[in-house]
């Protein structure tokens, strides 16, 4: 199914850089899946990191946030397929962080020009 380009990158290294790399009791897992049902492509990124409370998952794909790669991830879903496409974030301090990226199930189609 088709995809906007470069929408991982940015989750994945927000997962090990404020999850994973945070950890000091056990290993880091890193997993990357995705589903589908009848209407949407669900891919998700799961870390088992440090988790983040409800004020900064609220606050992580806001104006106000410092961080500018998964906002941009969002605003782009948004404009590209609608405000009910984007990003899901669910987390529990301590345990980690699962980001599910909401998209329109749409065959992937070769342009003429690709090989």
């Amino acid at each position: 199914y088709e995809t906007p380009n470069l929408i991982l990158q940015p989750i994945v290294e927000n997962a090990i850089g404020h999850g994973i790399d945070l950890l000091e009791d056990r290993k880091g897992v890193l997993k990357v899946y995705a589903t589908v049902d009848e209407e949407n492509v669900y891919i998700m990124v799961e870390d088992n990191g440090v988790g983040m409370d409800q004020e900064t998952i609220k606050t992580m794909l806001s104006q106000n946030s410092k961080g500018y790669g998964m906002r941009n991830v969002n605003q782009r879903i948004k404009l590209l397929y609608g405000e009910e496409y984007g990003l899901h974030i669910e987390s529990i301090v301590g345990q980690g962080t699962v980001v599910t990226i909401r998209l329109p199930k749409h065959k992937y189609e070769k342009r003429p020009d690709q090989k």
